[in-house]
Formats: structure tokens, sequence, C-alpha cells
């Protein structure tokens, strides 16, 4: 057995994925030996943190829980967060399905790196379409996909058109405004936000803006 110890994180990761396969527990773990991870599990009891009760093994409920699309996506069918981000509980704690996809299929998530999509699809937990970002790539991403994933202006097809950008752009702004063209539009409320500051769409200006540029 290693004499190098056991973090947190590992211990963590461990107990979640100990009805897994040993040959899928070394790969979340490349670190430890058949043999250690062996004698580690039969040591539940020091295990630290909360512990939720979930016997049955996190790939088996992980792969009950999604739904293939022609397109390549899996889509998570269980509970969501915030944006439409799945979310799934393990034996310690609730985790972003996202999250255990990655730790399922290429192993863990190093420390500060944070779990991006390649398709601009929230719901969707395929590791094919997730990659491995820093926290600036995370910001990065979220700028990108909003001016890049809609719009008439980058491709046509998008949610959102040049009229519908002036709309937002030119909508008064109020307690709740926000979420309301967030619904109106189907997109989120950061979208709106990103459209409203300036920060996306640049290129558009809206009249009444071009106006009061014009009198000063």
């Amino acid at each position: 057995m290693s004499s190098k110890p056991w973090t947190p994180k590992e211990l963590n990761l461990l107990f979640e994925y100990r009805n897994q396969p040993r040959k899928e527990i070394a790969k979340i773990l490349p670190d430890r030996s058949y043999v250690a991870i062996k004698q580690r599990i039969a040591h539940i009891s020091e295990f630290p943190g909360p512990r939720h009760k979930t016997s049955r093994p996190v790939r088996e409920r992980f792969e009950e829980s999604i739904q293939k699309t022609p397109e390549g996506c899996w889509l998570w069918l269980k509970s969501k967060r915030k944006g439409g981000y799945g979310r799934m509980k393990t034996a310690t704690k609730d985790k972003m399905a996202s999250h255990v996809a990655w730790e399922i299929y290429n192993g863990s998530i190093p420390d500060g790196m944070f779990v991006l999509h390649k398709c601009d699809n929230p719901p969707c937990v395929n590791p094919d379409h997730l990659f491995l970002g820093t926290n600036q790539d995370n910001k990065n991403d979220s700028v990108q996909k909003g001016r890049h994933a809609y719009g008439e202006k980058n491709g046509g097809g998008g949610k959102l058109t040049d009229v519908d950008i002036l709309t937002i752009k030119d909508h008064p702004h109020y307690y709740g405004s926000r979420k309301e063209l967030a619904l109106k539009f189907n997109v989120t409320e950061h979208l709106i936000y990103l459209i409203r500051s300036g920060k996306i769409w640049k290129h558009i200006i809206s009249p009444s803006k071009q106006t009061a540029e014009q009198i000063t």
C-alpha cells in the first residue's frame, strides 16, 4: 500500500465511487494501486465528512438519468440547478452532473479546474462534449457563448436576432425587467445582463443611445 497519505479529496472520491469496479476507481484515482484502493475501502468508518445513503453504483445511477440525442448530447433528466445544469447526489454531497461525468469517464478533476462545455447545452453531460479549464477560461467561455452561440450576425440560426438585441437594449430598466426579458426570449438572465451592459453584441447600438450621443 502506498505510504503517501490519502487526501480528503481522494477519500471523498473513493467513498462516492466505492461500489464501482476497482478498474474504474483506479481510473478516477490513478495515483493509487488496486491494493491500496481495496484496503482503504475496507475502512469506510474512517472516512471524513457527511454521508448520504446511496448504495447503488454512481455510474449505474448516472447512466439511467440521461437521454442521448442524435446530435450527440447526453441530456440530464433528473434534478437541475439554475441555468439548466444537472445535479446529482453522491455519497458525500450534491455535485454537478457534468463533474460526475468527467470523474467517471476521465478521472478526478484537478484542484482549481472547471468542467466546461464544448456544446452550448447546459443539461449535456456527454464527456466528449466537456473539457477542463481555469476560472478565467470559465469566464471567457461564458461570454464567448453569449456572443457566438446566439445572434444573427454570427452565422444565423441563433436564438436571438439583431432585432431582438435592439428590443432588449431599448427595454426600460426596472425591478424584474431582466427576468421578464429572459422569459420572453427563452434565454438566461445573465445573458440579458451581458447584452444590456454592452459586454456582448457591442456592434448593435440602440437608436435611443445614438440619439443621446448626437445630442451630447
